[in-house]
C-alpha cells in the first residue's frame, strides 16, 4: 500500500521505502523457544532457515507421527488399494486406543462402528487414537491382502497395525530419511521410535507435494465427522473443530504431546505465496513456539533490501507510491503544497533507479494519493480546502511517454482522508471519510481515460483513520477504520464485477489502535493489519 506519509522527507527516502532499506533479518536463537529441538524449513529453496537439534538429535515425536499415518494412506488412496468413500470398521483393539478419544469422550467409539475414510483421516487429524489404530488395520490389510473386511480378532487386528507401521518405515526409507523410526502409527511413546524436527518437516513437505488431500486433512477448521454406531445405516453426526489462528496463513498443523514428546507441534503457512514449514519438539509451549518460528522464518525469507535509490528531488510534505511490474509513480506535496507526479523504472540487474519523467502540477492539496490503473492510466485523489468542508478529487492522468496528462476531473465528495485503489485494470475504488462516516465509490476508467462513477456505499460512524486494499482481481476490498475510541475495525466488502455495486461481506474488531495499515497480504487472507505489536486478517 501507499499511504501519505507525513513528516518532511526526501524523494530519495521515498523510494527506498519502495524497495526496502537495507537490513539484517533478525536470527531465531534457542532463548527464543521452549522447545529442545526445531526446524524452520523453506521448501523452495529447499533450506532449512533455522535448525535446533538436542542430545540426542533423534527424540519421541507424540503425535505428529500421525502425519506419516496419512501420507500412508493418501498413497493407498492414489494408488488404487482403498477409497476416500470406504467404510472403515472400528475394530476391538482399536476401540480401546488411548490418546485422546474420539470426541474427547473415552468410549464414544465401540468396537463394530464405522466410519468413512475421509473422516476417520480427518479424526486422524484431531489425535483421536481410535481412528488412527482402525485406519492403519484397514489400509495394511486392503494394500497388503489386497482386502477390506473387518478384522474378526484382536491378533488379526494387532497383525495388520504392525504391517501398516511397516508400510511407514518403508515410506522413511523411500524419502531418504536416516533419523526416523516408527513403532506405532500414532506416536505414543515407545522404544525405539524416534524423529528429529528437520526430517519431520522433511515429511510434511513430502505429504504436501505429493497428495492434494494432505493440507485439507490437517487444515480443516469445521466439520461433522459421521459415525455409524453398532453396524446401523443411520450416522451420528459429531460438530468437531480444529484451529490454526495462532498465526496468519497456516494451511494445516499436527500437534503431539506424551511424557516422553511433551509438546509437539509441526505446521505450514503461506505468506505472498511462500511457503514455510516449522516443527518443534520438547517443547513448554509447541504452539507459541511455531509461532515465534513462522514469524522469523518469513522475515529471512522477506528480508528487505535496498535495490536502488534516487538522489534528492527536494522536500516533500507527504507522499504515496503505486507500482506496476518495475514501474514506479509518486505523488507528493512539495512545501507549498502542490502535487508533484514522478515516475521511475526499476533496472533490478545493475541496481539502478532511472528517471522517465513527471510533472509539477498548480494543483494545491491537503493531501494525495496514488494508483497505477494500467499501462496507460494513473488514477490521484487528493484533499483540497473549500467552501467550510474539504473536497475531493479524483482525477486520471493519461502517462504512456515521460510526463503525465490531466485527461478527466472528477468531484468524489466532501470530506477528508481520501484513498484510491486500483481494482481491476478499467477500475479504482475511493474511499474518503464524509461528515457521517466513510464512503466507498468504485469508477470505471473508460477507454479515453474519462472517469465513470458506478456505485455508493455510505458507512455511518466517523473515523479517525482509515486505509483501503484490494484483492488482485477486484472482487473484494478491505477497508480499516480507526474509530473515535481507538477500536480497530476491519470490513471486507465485495463488489459486483458487471455494475461495481458494493456489499458488507465480514467485520472484526480489535482495540487499542495506535495507527491503521491494511495490506493485500496473499491467497485467502486481506489486511496485515498492525496496532501496536499485534496483526490480524480476514481469511
Amino acid at each position: 500500500m501507499r499511504r501519505p506519509i507525513r513528516p518532511i522527507v526526501s524523494l530519495s527516502v521515498l523510494l527506498t521505502l519502495v524497495f526496502g532499506a537495507a537490513s539484517a533479518a533478525t536470527a531465531l536463537s534457542p532463548g527464543d523457544i521452549s522447545a529442545e529441538r526445531a526446524a524452520v524449513y523453506d521448501p523452495l529453496a529447499d533450506e532449512f532457515l533455522y535448525e535446533q537439534a538436542g542430545t540426542p538429535a533423534e527424540a519421541a515425536m507424540g503425535s505428529t507421527a500421525k502425519i506419516m499415518t496419512m501420507y500412508v494412506a493418501l498413497n493407498s488412496v492414489a494408488n488404487g488399494d482403498v477409497s476416500m468413500v470406504d467404510k472403515i470398521t472400528i475394530s476391538a483393539k482399536a476401540a480401546t486406543q488411548g490418546c485422546n478419544c474420539f470426541n474427547d469422550v473415552d468410549g464414544t467409539l465401540q468396537g463394530g462402528d464405522q466410519m468413512s475414510l475421509r473422516d476417520a483421516l480427518h479424526a486422524v487429524a484431531l489425535s483421536d487414537g481410535e481412528p488412527t489404530v482402525a485406519v492403519a488395520e484397514f489400509v495394511a490389510k486392503a494394500v497388503i491382502d489386497g482386502v477390506k473386511t473387518p478384522n474378526e480378532t484382536w491378533d488379526e487386528a494387532a497383525y495388520w497395525e504392525t504391517e501398516f507401521v511397516g508400510l511407514m518405515n518403508e515410506a522413511v526409507v523411500s524419502m531418504g530419511l536416516d533419523s526416523t523410526h516408527f513403532e506405532t502409527p500414532h506416536g505414543g511413546d515407545s522404544e525405539g521410535q524416534y524423529t528429529t524436527a528437520a526430517d519431520l518437516a522433511r515429511i510434511w513437505n513430502v505429504g504436501v507435494e505429493v497428495h492434494t488431500d494432505f493440507l485439507e486433512i490437517l487444515g480443516w477448521w469445521q466439520r461433522d465427522l459421521l459415525v455409524y454406531h453398532g453396524g446401523g445405516v443411520l450416522a451420528t453426526a459429531y460438530p468437531l473443530s480444529l484451529w490454526h489462528g495462532y498465526y496468519p496463513g497456516v494451511e494445516g498443523s499436527k500437534g503431539g504431546g506424551s511424557t516422553e514428546c511433551q509438546l509437539c507441534w509441526i505446521a505450514s503457512a503461506q505468506r505472498l505465496g511462500r511457503r514455510v514449514i516449522v516443527s518443534n519438539m520438547q517443547s513448554d509451549d509447541a504452539m507459541g513456539d511455531a509461532a515465534t518460528q513462522f514469524a522469523a522464518g518469513f522475515e529471512q525469507i522477506f528480508e528487505p533490501h535496498t535495490v536502488a535509490s534516487v538522489g534528492n528531488a527536494g522536500a516533500i510534505t507527504d507522499h504515496a507510491l503505486a507500482c506496476r511490474g518495475s514501474d514506479v509513480v509518486s505523488a507528493a506535496r512539495d512545501a507549498g503544497g502542490k502535487l508533484l507526479l514522478q515516475r521511475y523504472t526499476a533496472n533490478a540487474d545493475p541496481a539502478t533507479l532511472v528517471k522517465v519523467g513527471g510533472l509539477a502540477t498548480g494543483i494545491v492539496a491537503k493531501s494525495v494519493d496514488v494508483d497505477r490503473v494500467n499501462a496507460n492510466y494513473v488514477t490521484t485523489v487528493e484533499q483540497q480546502a473549500g467552501g467550510g468542508t474539504d473536497r475531493v478529487y479524483l482525477r486520471s492522468w493519461r502517462w504512456i511517454g515521460a510526463n503525465p496528462t490531466l485527461v478527466d476531473t472528477e468531484l468524489v465528495g466532501r470530506g477528508t482522508l481520501a484513498h484510491v485503489e486500483q481494482l481491476t485494470d478499467d477500475r479504482v475504488l475511493t474511499v474518503y471519510r464524509s461528515d457521517t462516516g466513510y464512503r466507498l465509490n468504485p469508477w470505471r476508467v473508460e477507454l479515453d481515460g474519462t472517469l465513470t462513477a458506478l456505485h455508493l456505499l455510505d458507512v455511518v460512524g466517523m473515523p479517525a483513520e482509515l486505509d483501503v486494499a484490494a484483492d488482485m482481481v477486484g472482487l473484494e476490498a478491505f477497508v480499516v477504520v480507526r474509530d473515535a475510541k481507538g477500536n480497530l475495525v476491519g470490513r471486507t466488502y465485495a463488489i459486483a464485477v458487471a455494475n461495481g455495486v458494493i456489499s458488507l461481506v465480514d467485520e472484526d474488531v480489535r482495540g487499542n489502535a495506535t495507527s491503521v495499515r491494511v495490506a493485500y497480504v496473499g491467497t485467502g487472507w486481506f489486511g496485515e493489519l498492525v496496532h501496536q505489536d499485534e496483526a490480524f486478517g480476514h481469511r
